[in-house]
């Protein structure tokens, strides 16, 4: 999979299946004020 754009929590990756879907891939980071302060909260990412 191809990275697209990747940010300060999240990955956008091309679809290797289709040319017109993306997979958002989220991290289990978070950030506050504009990045100064990250954490990492366990299972965040994850979609249930």
């Amino acid at each position: 999979m191809d990275l697209i754009h990747e940010g300060k929590v999240k990955r956008v990756l091309q679809d290797p299946d289709s040319s017109e879907r993306v997979i958002i891939e989220f991290t289990d980071s978070v950030t506050a004020g504009d990045g100064e302060k990250k954490e990492v909260f366990p299972g965040k990412g994850s979609l249930t």
